[in-house]
């Protein structure tokens, strides 16, 4: 049933697919939606370039629409630009993050000049109408404090993330301010930086997004350092052997959701992720 469903869709999308151009060539709402539902399939198969080709194309349209609005544009169809520029943003900024060298489309320049998402009806419930459009919001604050966070330590000229001086101040604040968000989010959406379950999927993948700040084999690789620092080791519980193959299980889990044809990429990180783990787990268990 499942490879069914996933054969139907495919084909569904390359009839669709057949008229992008038509979008492509359109400078409207409904165009825009067009290119950006393009891309989150693209980026739902986990192919990243043309993810990415297609998000940047409805960023682009949607930042000149957005600055170009007419002055009979109907309240519902300027509220669907902005919904979309900043899934856009929190897309883009996604890509940015693993590909620095991607061109960009210029949305996180004019950030703070376009209203966040208001009331639009995406759920049938009231209730679930609310923790929808809280959700959005949590995803944007998110997006916003990491990209400060690579900003401020990761910038190509005035980064200081290689400064001794000014390194240690700025990541303690950047973890105040990361923990002030964490502390701030509705309860439904709360978790707590470790493997218990959360409170709903939601909170789930916040705690996610907040766990991979750098990559998920990096902090397999920065843990398996700690442990091998005398001091460092002393502040570690032996749950951090549980690391590896907790992270991996997730990307596994992920990994395959589209089907068996899975990025080359995310196959060796799975290998680096197991083979640190191994080698922290005997480090461990030596001591």
């Amino acid at each position: 049933m499942e490879s069914q469903q996933r054969f139907l869709g495919s084909m569904y999308f390359e009839c669709a697919f057949k008229k992008i151009p038509l979008a492509q060539a359109e400078f409207t709402a409904d165009a825009v939606q067009c290119l950006f539902f393009t891309g989150l399939y693209f980026s739902f198969l986990q192919r990243p370039l043309q993810a990415w080709s297609f998000i940047s194309a409805a960023a682009t349209k949607c930042r000149l629409l957005l600055s170009y609005t007419p002055s009979d544009q109907p309240p519902e169809r300027l509220e669907c630009l902005r919904r979309i520029f900043w899934s856009c943003y929190i897309l883009e900024s996604d890509f940015l993050a693993e590909l620095s060298a991607l061109p960009q489309t210029g949305i996180a320049e004019i950030e703070s000049l376009i209203p966040l998402p208001g009331e639009y009806s995406t759920q049938e419930s009231q209730s679930d109408q609310e923790q929808s459009s809280l959700y959005f919001l949590a995803c944007i604050s998110m997006r916003r404090l990491l990209n400060r966070v690579h900003d401020l330590l990761y910038a190509r000229n005035d980064g200081v993330g290689f400064d001794n001086n000014q390194f240690p101040s700025v990541v303690s604040e950047l973890g105040h301010q990361l923990e002030e968000w964490k502390d701030l989010l509705p309860f439904h959406f709360q978790f707590s930086v470790d493997l218990d379950s959360t409170k709903s999927p939601e909170g789930a993948f916040l705690r996610q997004r907040l766990l991979t700040l750098v990559s998920m084999a990096s902090v397999v690789l920065i843990t398996l350092a700690a442990s091998r620092v005398h001091f460092l080791r002393q502040l570690i519980t032996q749950k951090v052997i549980e690391i590896g193959p907790h992270i991996n299980g997730l990307i596994t889990r992920w990994m395959y959701i589209p089907g068996d044809e899975v990025s080359p990429s995310v196959l060796e990180s799975t290998k680096l992720i197991a083979n640190v783990s191994a080698l922290l787990k005997l480090s461990w268990n030596k001591d």
